[in-house]
């Protein structure tokens, strides 16, 4: 989760947010968790920051901008934050 406006803009310089504003993100992630925790489905989120975002491509080699980039970081079981209830 993007919380910080500072982070999202240096994470959306790498296309993980698409088009959309710091607001629009956080009012969609909303929605997004309201409608799984509806679902009872468990969900873990971790603050998202820009610079470990960066030090975690540079360190396996990953170019920040491809989406198997995106999907590494955020599949990366060691990462996983606490469940969202």
């Amino acid at each position: 989760m993007a919380a910080a406006a500072a982070d999202f803009a240096g994470l959306a310089r790498y296309g993980l947010f698409g088009r959309l504003a710091h607001q629009e993100y956080l009012r969609r992630s909303e929605e997004q968790l309201r409608a799984l925790h509806a679902q009872g489905l468990e969900v873990h989120l971790r603050v998202l920051e820009a610079g470990d975002y960066e030090d975690y491509c540079t360190a396996l080699g990953l170019d920040p901008r491809t989406p198997a980039a995106r999907v590494a970081y955020a599949g990366d079981p060691e990462l996983a934050g606490e469940p969202f209830v």
